[in-house]
């Protein structure tokens, strides 16, 4: 099964996702383009619901997907996360990204039945990279319990990141 909060966030947005990626691969020019998804947290999440919808569906093919989350939550249980990981996602497109000790990777609980589809990138203060092949892999975002904070969230690859007044001008 699946979080309901993000199904029903990716349902309210699954008919324009689609409509976009339609109209721009119906253009001969971009017929065999690669489709990236990718997003931070709860973009996270919907990034590998869109990812799984489109490709499960038969919406676009798997070899023509690549998904990149970065801090996103746990979205389903561990059946889920074993069928995503086996039949849906190819491994080498799809990268779960964590940082550090953040904790939104950590929620929901793997004691409340959620668990992480295989692919995790485990990032490290500025510069150390670690590949992650197992679910919930003991050796990577999973070592960092207890010591999780939230402000980790927005600190990757040494920097940290301000949206809004605080940072970003745009």
């Amino acid at each position: 099964s699946v979080h309901k909060g993000f199904v029903d966030g990716y349902q309210s947005i699954r008919s324009r996702v689609r409509a976009a990626i339609q109209s721009h691969f119906d253009s001969p020019v971009r017929s065999n383009y690669t489709l990236l998804l990718n997003g931070h947290s709860l973009g996270g999440s919907l990034s590998t619901l869109a990812a799984v919808d489109l490709i499960a569906s038969g919406f676009i093919p798997a070899h023509r997907l690549h998904m990149y989350s970065l801090g996103a939550p746990r979205v389903g249980n561990r059946d889920w996360a074993k069928f995503v990981s086996s039949q849906v996602l190819i491994p080498s497109q799809s990268h779960r990204i964590t940082v550090d000790e953040d904790v939104f990777p950590h929620t929901p609980t793997r004691q409340m039945g959620f668990a992480h589809q295989i692919g995790e990138l485990y990032v490290m203060g500025a510069d150390k990279v670690y590949v992650c092949d197992e679910f919930e892999d003991k050796e990577c975002s999973r070592s960092r319990k207890p010591f999780l904070s939230a402000s980790a969230h927005r600190r990757w690859f040494g920097v940290e990141n301000f949206f809004g007044k605080r940072g970003c001008n745009a």
